[in-house]
């Protein structure tokens, strides 16, 4: 599951990133159920479902430009094409995406214009997430900026169990957090 086969274990894993989307979903439920932000919409089983798999599918959205990232495996054609034109983490990794990519979305299919929002909320965690590593993220692309707020060290398939430890801990505290959002988020959606 890792995505970028370097020595260096230079990405967060799929695995990790998905916790994002799930953090993401849990804390925009958790707000709609207490009622503080009327755009949304109501609290359905089905729109709480949609959500969650928006948020986690957005999680992955930005590694379309690394062809053996999950995502990119399963749109290949796409994922060359963003990896040719871009390189990996360019734009795909940026504010500028998300902006386009919810536009995009919200015009050609205005119903799903929440579900947009979930997705690039979602791509939004991926990045926060990326800028726990060396490599930083490119969030002003096209400048050359990279944003970056520690350099964990993230799993390789080729790592030793220990030089895999540091994803493995960050892993834990964003599972433990998403407990704990989903525990707040289930308390506001029975109105305890």
């Amino acid at each position: 599951m890792v995505q970028y086969n370097t020595r260096e274990g230079t990405e967060i894993t799929y695995r990790t990133h998905v916790l994002g989307g799930i953090a993401v979903a849990a804390i925009v439920t958790n707000i709609a159920a207490r009622g503080q932000l009327e755009s949304l919409p109501p609290l359905t089983t089905p729109a709480v479902f949609g959500s969650f798999v928006s948020a986690m599918i957005g999680s992955a959205l930005p590694d379309i430009d690394q062809p053996t990232s999950t995502v990119g495996k399963t749109l290949p054609v796409v994922s060359r094409l963003m990896c040719g034109a871009f390189g990996h983490r360019g734009f795909c990794h940026s504010a500028l995406f998300l902006a386009l990519f919810y536009w995009l979305v919200a015009a050609v299919l205005p119903s799903m214009k929440f579900y947009a929002f979930m997705l690039c909320l979602g791509a939004a965690s991926h990045l926060f997430f990326d800028m726990f590593n060396r490599p930083g993220v490119p969030l002003l692309w096209p400048f050359k900026i990279r944003f970056r707020l520690a350099k964990i060290k993230t799993e390789s398939k080729f790592g030793t169990k220990r030089d895999n430890m540091q994803e493995k801990v960050f892993r834990a505290v964003v599972t433990g957090l998403d407990f704990l959002l989903i525990l707040g988020m289930s308390a506001a959606l029975l109105g305890v």
